[in-house]
């Protein structure tokens, strides 16, 4: 649930940053996708959850990461909601991965290395 919680922060920061004009550099088309669709999957499921009202109050004030009790609310949410539903367990790992698996090739990429 951790990667998952630093992935819903770091899609948060990103669109408040786009919001704000302050985008950097050339965008990777999959990592990005797979953000958006971790964040899609998550807004779904957890709704008008505080948790998650939180981490996009925490972006939006430009903080380099979550407090650690946000951290410690959205896992709790998520666990929760994991438990619970177990195909909504299975598409969060899913995505996770694909979003991994993204942010390695990024690294990995010629322009990435200059």
């Amino acid at each position: 649930m951790e990667l998952s919680v630093g992935y819903v922060f770091a899609w948060k920061v990103r669109k408040a940053r786009l919001v704000a004009g302050r985008t950097s550099g050339e965008v990777d088309r999959a990592l990005e996708g797979g953000m958006d669709r971790l964040h899609g999957l998550v807004s779904r499921k957890l709704g008008q959850d505080p948790a998650l009202a939180q981490v996009e109050e925490e972006a939006g004030e430009g903080q380099a990461s979550l407090s650690d009790d946000t951290r410690q609310w959205l896992a709790l949410s998520l666990n929760n909601s994991a438990r619970k539903d177990t195909e909504f367990a299975a598409a969060l790992k899913a995505v996770v991965g694909e979003v991994q698996a993204a942010e390695r090739a990024g690294a990995a990429s010629p322009s990435r290395t200059r």
